[in-house]
């Protein structure tokens, strides 16, 4: 299927989920070694209204490194702050090459509900500091351009 889209579409980005609704862990990342362009990672687990969307320190790192060992692009799925933090450490491990692609994942009950006001929170000791210095250095050399 990804060689058809490639010759009739040959400069779309391919993207592949690792999300976990209805997979089991083993079959998240099966599809890893076709070496899309780019894949979902969620960096750790979140309470949803009805269910736990699981995603355990072991198998998110095993996760990143199968990525990095095929050259895949990630796309970090940020359904609360502490995947931002779980990315950080991801990185600093050497787990995901910076900068990283970030998405944040809104008006998920019982998740980030108004990102704004929990970023300006993050950012502004950041932005009262001295110039060129804190902004990458703050949350562990993750791109928010």
């Amino acid at each position: 299927m990804q060689d058809g889209i490639r010759k009739h579409c040959p400069d779309i980005i391919i993207q592949f989920s690792t999300g976990g609704r209805g997979r089991s862990f083993e079959q998240r990342g099966a599809m890893l070694n076709l070496k899309p362009d780019m894949a979902s990672l969620a960096t750790s687990s979140v309470n949803f209204p009805t269910i736990v969307y699981e995603n355990p320190p072991d198998f998110v790192r095993s996760l990143a490194q199968t990525m990095l060992d095929h050259n895949v692009k990630l796309e970090i799925e940020i359904f609360d702050l502490a995947m931002l933090y779980s990315t950080v450490d991801l990185v600093n491990q050497g787990l995901l090459k910076s900068p990283v692609h970030v998405q944040f994942v809104q008006r998920v009950k019982n998740a980030l509900h108004k990102l704004h006001e929990i970023l300006e929170f993050e950012v502004e000791p950041v932005a009262q500091a001295p110039a060129g210095r804190g902004r990458q250095r703050r949350l562990g050399g993750i791109n928010w351009k």
